[in-house]
């Protein structure tokens, strides 16, 4: 009687060693921390498990896995083997389990070993499911021990608001200047290509700081066209000095907040008075503040050169300037060996002189109008009451 007790409880205790001696895990894979909630799996998602083995006595040279769902809660959408045992693992999936099968493994001991992962989709109300290893699956060891195996793991859910977040942050290329290491003018600006493959770039959330000062989208001093952005500063860029200009912009992924990219270019500035564009008159008026005083007529050119010479200007930046809006003078030269004469447009008459004369003539015929009219009607009046 105690030796077949004896029996009994040896061959329970042989049996709970061996099998303790393997241990199976299936791990949820959970999502990036910023998509909360990262403890649980996401409800009407695509999920993802793997399952590893870990032996403790001896090499495994092969296995066999019973795997059940629950097929009205999640659907098996794929099994990939690990690194590995890509060519050796086999995998049947049927309604309400999957059948694996690994030969030739050559499993090492004393080490967790990843053997595959299953990726399913579950319905939208689901709060937990459960996948279980169970018999009859075992694994064979290599000296021919076969093992059975079981294991029961729990799968909890949660509804979150979107499956398939934008985790991709926008990009960034400078398109002007072409390179930073050319000299950056005085009236230069600076083009970007921004893209973003995901959900779009969010311009509000532009941000530019440069020589000092931090931009905003809202601030004019942006354009966009398509994915291209202009900067154009409403500042001189600083003569003779090293600048950076450091962008910064996102993407209109909320849930998870957005992804966000941010780069820094580091530019050197012209040395002396340098413009990249020609000066407009227009622009040559507006910093003078004297909108109708200069003109860029021949004449006035000529005007311009006139005064240059008579005022004894020797400074060539002066000449470098006139040129900047637009004036020829060429003759400038030739004027300078020649006794300077006052040109015959030197009293020339602007925009806003001719308009006062037109209404002071009209004014003038209006008013004569006026006195006419006055002295006929009294003439009449006068006739009237004498008769």
């Amino acid at each position: 009687m105690f030796k077949k007790i004896f029996l009994s409880l040896a061959c329970i205790i042989s049996f709970l060693w061996i099998t303790s001696a393997v241990q199976i895990s299936i791990d949820p894979v959970f999502s990036d921390t910023r998509f909360e909630p990262a403890d649980k799996l996401h409800a009407g998602c695509i999920d993802t498990t793997t399952v590893s083995l870990k032996t403790a006595k001896d090499n495994i040279n092969s296995l066999r896995f019973i795997i059940s769902y629950e097929p009205e809660k999640i659907q098996i959408l794929d099994i990939k083997a690990a690194s590995g045992y890509k060519d050796i693992l086999d995998t049947t999936i049927e309604y309400d389990k999957i059948v694996v099968t690994l030969l030739d493994a050559n499993i090492p001991n004393s080490a967790t070993t990843k053997l595959f992962s299953l990726s399913f989709k579950s319905n939208e109300n689901i709060t937990g499911s459960i996948l279980s290893i169970h018999k009859p699956s075992y694994v064979m060891t290599k000296s021919s021990t076969k093992i059975p195996v079981f294991v029961d793991q729990k799968l909890s859910f949660a509804a979150v608001p979107e499956c398939e977040p934008d985790t991709i942050p926008p990009t960034i290329t400078l398109m002007k200047p072409k390179d930073t290491t050319t000299p950056l003018a005085l009236d230069s600006y600076f083009i970007f290509d921004i893209k973003d493959i995901g959900k779009g770039v969010s311009k509000q959330s532009l941000r530019v700081h440069f020589n000092g000062k931090t931009y905003s989208g809202a601030d004019p001093v942006f354009s966009w066209q398509d994915n291209y952005l202009a900067f154009l500063p409403n500042e001189w860029i600083p003569i003779g000095t090293a600048v950076n200009l450091t962008i910064t912009i996102g993407d209109l992924q909320s849930y998870g907040w957005a992804n966000t990219t941010k780069k820094t270019f580091t530019f050197t500035t012209a040395t002396g008075i340098s413009f990249e564009h020609t000066f407009t008159p227009s622009m040559f008026r507006n910093v003078l503040g004297k909108m109708d005083a200069i003109y860029a007529t021949q004449k006035e050119c000529e005007l311009l050169s006139w005064l240059i010479i008579s005022s004894n200007f020797t400074d060539t930046s002066i000449l470098d300037l006139s040129k900047k809006i637009w004036c020829s003078i060429n003759n400038v030269a030739t004027l300078q060996k020649e006794e300077p004469t006052k040109p015959k447009s030197l009293l020339f008459i602007s925009v806003f002189t001719l308009t006062g004369w037109v209404l002071f003539f009209i004014t003038f015929l209006l008013k004569i109008h006026y006195l006419v009219s006055y002295r006929k009607h009294k003439k009449k009046a006068k006739s009237l009451q004498s008769s």
